[in-house]
Formats: C-alpha cells, sequence, structure tokens
C-alpha cells in the first residue's frame, strides 16, 4: 500500500471515529476494535459474571453464536451509511476508495489468487 493511501485511510477512519462516538452508534461493550479496548476484556468480564454468580449461588446463562460464516452473508453494500451520518463527500470518498479492490492471501512466500472484494458499490 502506497504512503498515500496510508494516509487517506488514517484520515478517513479519525473522520469516521469522531462521527461513530459522538452519534453513540457503538454500545459500550463492544471491544477489540475500539481504542482503549481489547477483546480479551469481553472474556474477562463473562469470566467475572460467571464467577460472580457461581459465589452468589446463582445463575449465569450465556449464548455462543459460531460468528466464522456471518460476515460473507452480510449486505456490505454502502447505501445505510447516510443513515449512520456518512453522506456527501464522505460518502464519495469512502465507495470511491472501495469500488474495484482486490484481495490477495499469502502464506509464507506463496502467493494465491487475487479476488475482487464484494465491499462498495457494484
Amino acid at each position: 500500500m502506497t504512503s498515500f493511501l496510508k494516509v487517506f485511510e488514517k484520515v478517513l477512519y479519525i473522520r469516521q471515529n469522531k462521527n461513530v462516538y459522538s452519534k453513540k452508534l457503538l454500545v459500550g461493550n463492544k471491544s477489540g476494535f475500539r481504542k482503549g479496548t481489547v477483546t480479551e476484556d469481553t472474556i474477562f468480564k463473562l469470566t467475572y459474571e460467571i464467577l460472580n454468580a457461581f459465589n452468589n449461588k446463582t445463575m449465569a446463562d450465556s449464548i455462543f453464536c459460531n460468528m466464522e460464516k456471518v460476515f460473507n452473508s452480510v449486505n456490505h453494500g454502502l447505501s445505510k451509511l447516510p443513515y449512520y451520518g456518512i453522506s456527501g463527500v464522505d460518502k464519495l470518498l469512502l465507495e470511491s476508495y472501495l469500488q474495484n479492490r482486490y484481495q490477495r492471501v499469502q502464506i509464507i512466500n506463496k502467493h494465491l489468487n487475487s479476488k475482487k472484494s464484494q465491499i462498495g458499490p457494484k
């Protein structure tokens, strides 16, 4: 990735991060991709709640879902961006940035075939 694209991504991230926080688009218990949080926070909270219920002789319920394939089934269109406050120039920038992108996997020194990304305007 070129230096320009890295700077561009950072600027977009900062702009949209401010938007997400100012409009409170994420619930408070999301972790792992927000500044100052890691996925271990969620594991710690779950463990704490289970041990607390055990110590208080109460029930602790939990639901676990296999999310491995869920990302592949999500509609990755950008039509919902205005709902989240991303419109005008910001929306056009994201659409332009995401269209005609390719993904490539590299394992050790072997490159697998590139595949066109399904994100962005079709």
